[in-house]
């Protein structure tokens, strides 16, 4: 075991941080919504795992996609893992710890969401807090989707707005170490 620094959300902020910062929407109707996007964040493993068939069935057809899980969902569940067959895949692997951002995760996510093709994140620990890193990386006119346990999944457009409201939320974690 090996300690990491990290960001980590203060208990106090954890209620409005699990609050949807886009729209909401349930089960396969989502697909159709980010259909017009060109560059699609996908974080969550069934929100991943949806976005994976929306490519496969040529619903979508990004210049940017990029898939962030880490093979469990509800934080028990082991997910079938992500295949795509056929499509050529850029995989990166990075330790991130459940209620926090790593650096070397934040780094990477943000290198990958300056360049196109289609990438999965495998993540050694917890993936649900880099939808704020995918938010503030982001290029304006991207979307990024993100499940909201129980509820269903959020569809952020990114805006410089959106953007500089994530970026906020950041400035609200607290420096700390992890062990993983």
């Amino acid at each position: 075991m090996r300690e990491l620094p990290a960001l980590i959300l203060p208990p106090a902020k954890r209620r409005d941080f699990a609050w949807p910062r886009g729209l909401l929407c349930r089960g396969g109707s989502c697909a159709g919504l980010v259909a017009g996007f060109k560059r699609i964040v996908c974080v969550g493993d069934v929100v991943s795992a949806l976005c994976v068939r929306g490519l496969q069935e040529g619903i979508l057809s990004p210049e940017l996609l990029v898939l962030v899980f880490d093979g469990k969902t509800r934080r028990k569940e082991e997910v079938k893992p992500i295949r795509l067959d056929g499509v050529k895949l850029g995989y990166h692997e990075v330790v991130n710890p459940p209620g926090g951002i790593t650096l070397d995760a934040a780094r990477l996510l943000c290198g990958i969401l300056k360049g196109e093709g289609v990438h999965a994140v495998k993540v050694v620990g917890e993936e649900d807090m880099l939808a704020l890193i995918a938010i503030e990386c982001s290029l304006p006119g991207s979307v990024v989707v993100y499940g909201v346990p129980g509820e269903g999944m959020a569809l952020v457009t990114v805006t410089p707005q959106r953007r500089l409201d994530a970026w906020i939320r950041h400035t609200e974690l607290e420096p700390g170490l992890v062990k993983i």
